[in-house]
């Protein structure tokens, strides 16, 4: 293999594993509010009652 080719997978590696952090981070990150959110919403009910 050489140089160029390389080069060119270790390009094509990376740009996979940063789509797919920028994806999970998004599913997960989105999940964390909205359990936060629900979380807040359960506590002012229950307060209220």
């Amino acid at each position: 293999m050489n140089t160029k080719q390389s080069y060119r997978t270790f390009i094509f590696t990376l740009s996979k594993w940063i789509v797919f952090g920028i994806l999970i981070g998004l599913i997960i990150g989105s999940t964390t509010a909205l359990l936060l959110s629900v979380n807040d919403l359960i506590g002012e009910t229950r307060e209220k009652n």
